[in-house]
This record gives C-alpha cells, sequence and structure tokens, in this order.
C-alpha cells in the first residue's frame, strides 16, 4: 500500500507513544522552537 500507513483490524482504539531519550528536545530549556511529529487523522475507506 503506497503512503504511510499503520495497518490495524479497525477494532478498539489506537494509542501512539512518543518517548525521548537523552535528545536535545527532552533536555530543551524553551528557549527555541521543536518542531515535533504530528498524528493527522486524514480519513478511512473502510
Amino acid at each position: 500500500m503506497p503512503g504511510n500507513w499503520l495497518l490495524t483490524d479497525g477494532s478498539g482504539r489506537m494509542y501512539f507513544v512518543l518517548t525521548l531519550y537523552d535528545t536535545p528536545i527532552a533536555s530543551s530549556t524553551g528557549l527555541s522552537d521543536v518542531s515535533l511529529p504530528r498524528i493527522v487523522k486524514a480519513g478511512c475507506d473502510a
């Protein structure tokens, strides 16, 4: 299947966890803007 996707069976809820270990983002002091990835619900053709 082309594009970015995650295969699921369609039952139940889906949860995502982003964990940052020992990175400049994890220890940011808030002095700079950091752009994190985002998850967008685009649609469902099921």
